[in-house]
């Protein structure tokens, strides 16, 4: 009977790699010519690409950023890390060494 579990749906044709991340409650501010600086729980590279998903109570917006930096900081007695990001439109400033992830 086709359609059970165990048949063959679909299949890479080349191997695939990847991963998903999801940064949850994301405090992002406005910086600078298209930068924006963001407080998070989880870390990020420099050079990594992410989707920015912005609701500020009327308006949805989404942009795709890359990380120009990322630092620890304590924020009201908690850890927190400090992304500075870019908008894709402009092309990516690395002031660190790249670090791929994987």
């Amino acid at each position: 009977m086709l359609g059970r579990r165990s048949d063959e749906r679909f299949r890479f044709a080349a191997p695939a790699a990847g991963a998903v991340d999801v940064f949850y409650d994301v405090i992002v501010k406005w910086s600078a010519d298209n930068e924006w600086i963001a407080f998070s729980r989880e870390p990020a590279f420099a050079g990594e690409t992410l989707v920015l998903d912005v609701d500020d109570g009327e308006q949805r917006s989404r942009f795709t950023v890359h990380v120009i930096e990322s630092s620890p900081v304590i924020v009201d007695g908690d850890m927190r890390h400090r992304l500075r990001l870019r908008g894709a439109a402009s092309p990516p400033a690395f002031f660190e060494q790249q670090v791929r992830r994987g």
